[in-house]
C-alpha cells in the first residue's frame, strides 16, 4: 500500500520510482540511464548503512535531494556525522516498508547484510 502510493506521489511530480530488482551492479549508472537526461529531482536511498551510497548520489546528482533511511540508531548515527556536510542529504531514523508498523532486524557481522528476514530464532 504504501509502495503503491508513493509511486503515484513520485510519477505527480514527474518521477520514476526504479525497485532495486530493476538496478544493475551499478545504480548511479542505471539511474543515469533510465531517467534518459532528464534531472535526477529526488533520491531515496532505503537501508542507508553508512550512508556511502547518498554521499555518491550527491555528488552524481547535486540537483536532487537524497532521503535516506537507516532504522538501526548506531548506524543511523554514522550516516548523520558521515554526511553532515551534503547538505542535499536529508537522513532519517526509519525503515521504509510496505506496511506500517515495527519489526525486527537481525544484526549481522558485516551491517551491509542486517536483514528484516530473521533467519535466527534467538532474535527476538
Amino acid at each position: 500500500m504504501i509502495k503503491g502510493m508513493l509511486k503515484k506521489l513520485v510519477n505527480v511530480f514527474g518521477g520514476v520510482l526504479i525497485s532495486k530488482e530493476r538496478l544493475g551492479v551499478d545504480p548511479i549508472l542505471d539511474i543515469t540511464r533510465m531517467t534518459t537526461g532528464a534531472p535526477v529531482n529526488i533520491i531515496f536511498d532505503v537501508g542507508a548503512n553508512l550512508g556511502q551510497t547518498s554521499r555518491e548520489y550527491s555528488r552524481q546528482f547535486p540537483g536532487a535531494t537524497i532521503y535516506t533511511f537507516e532504522p538501526v540508531p548506531d548506524l543511523f548515527k554514522t550516516v548523520v556525522s558521515s554526511t553532515h556536510n551534503y547538505r542535499n542529504v536529508k537522513p532519517f531514523n526509519i525503515a521504509l516498508g510496505n506496511e506500517k508498523g515495527q519489526a525486527k532486524i537481525q544484526l549481522m557481522k558485516h551491517s551491509g547484510s542486517n536483514s528484516m528476514h530473521i533467519t535466527d530464532p534467538d532474535i527476538e
